[in-house]
């Protein structure tokens, strides 16, 4: 629940939440709006007693749709609509499910039946057709709307595993769309961007966790600040900061080209690169660098040379003093 919501300045934060409120005064309803307009996130969880005409302008001023009627009733488990279709392709589902296509039953007993806008997704509906998760895109902003509270008389859904995960999906998404939706560059290349409104004094700086802070100098025109950032060599997330409060978020990505995976045959090598040396096998690869480094060692061929050599050698030797001592012999008879 936003509490204590007239004190506190929207502009500080990602994502407003809105829990179990039945009444939306007229002035929370413009503050969201223009926090909503410069990219601000929001999801909305009506209360059990809502006073329709304050939720049905919430409804008309974020471009959600129409409040039609309150459907069902809480407590009643024997009356009860369950999960029909989900926006699988939208990324707060990516893998929060097993298996598409394949929901457990969850009930629903009673609920806020909404006619959502043209503009409007229902990202969740229910078997009778009528949506329990809406989303609507505003200016730079997105809001989120859940159609039933999350009490237990009113559905299972504060009882289900994914309801957690689902809400931290929404708020990462609505959330980080305030950072102007992520700028992305490319290795190398240069990184522009123009804000406006911003209060002096001016003074800007990039920071990441690879590399440390450098200062930016800005140019004005009017009442929009240009900035510049060259040294985009090395990738990773890059935060934008004015008087050390992030502004925007730089995505430095790689090039696609160094990722794709090309194999070339042994003869488009040797083609390409006449005097490179192919290895046929990865074993021993640090011998098989050294030897086409240095070339073969010969010590071991001249050590087998020198030992066949010792072996003639004492060949002759014995062969040598067995006709010696004939010769001997033959003298002596004589």
């Amino acid at each position: 629940v936003l509490a204590n919501w007239t004190s506190r300045n929207f502009t500080e934060y990602d994502m407003v939440i809105l829990e179990g409120l039945n009444q939306l005064p007229e002035t929370l309803t413009r503050r969201l709006k223009h926090f909503m307009d410069f990219g601000g996130g929001a999801l909305i969880i009506p209360g059990d007693q809502i006073v329709p005409p304050q939720y049905q302008n919430l409804f008309q001023n974020f471009s959600m749709g129409d409040l039609v009627e309150r459907r069902g009733e809480p407590g009643n488990t024997d009356q009860f609509l369950t999960l029909k279709d989900v926006q699988w392709d939208h990324p707060i589902f990516e893998g929060l499910f097993e298996e598409k296509q394949q929901l457990n039953p969850i009930e629903t007993y009673a609920g806020y039946r909404i006619k959502t806008a043209q503009n409007a997704d229902n990202l969740i509906q229910l078997s009778d057709r009528s949506p329990l998760l809406i989303q609507a895109a505003l200016s730079k902003g997105t809001s989120f709307f859940l159609t039933a509270p999350l009490l237990p008389a009113w559905s299972q859904l504060p009882t289900k595993g994914f309801v957690v995960p689902l809400v931290y999906r929404i708020i990462y998404y609505a959330g980080t769309r305030k950072i102007l939706d992520r700028q992305e560059v490319l290795n190398g290349n240069l990184f522009q961007q123009e804000f406006t409104n911003l209060e002096a004094p001016f003074d800007f700086q990039v920071a990441s966790s690879r590399s440390a802070e450098v200062k930016l100098n800005p140019r004005f025109r009017g009442s929009t600040v240009f900035l510049e950032f060259r040294d985009t060599e090395l990738p990773g997330n890059y935060q934008l900061r004015h008087n050390g409060e992030p502004i925007s978020i730089i995505s430095v990505n790689p090039w696609k080209e160094e990722s794709e995976m090309r194999f070339f045959s042994t003869s488009d090598i040797e083609a390409a690169l006449p005097r490179a040396h192919v290895f046929k096998g990865t074993e021993n690869i640090a011998e098989q660098v050294q030897k086409s480094r240095f070339g073969k060692e010969l010590w071991k061929y001249f050590l087998i040379i020198a030992f066949i050599l010792l072996l003639v050698e004492m060949a002759l030797a014995r062969t040598g003093s067995k006709k010696e001592f004939a010769e001997s012999v033959k003298a002596e008879s004589l």
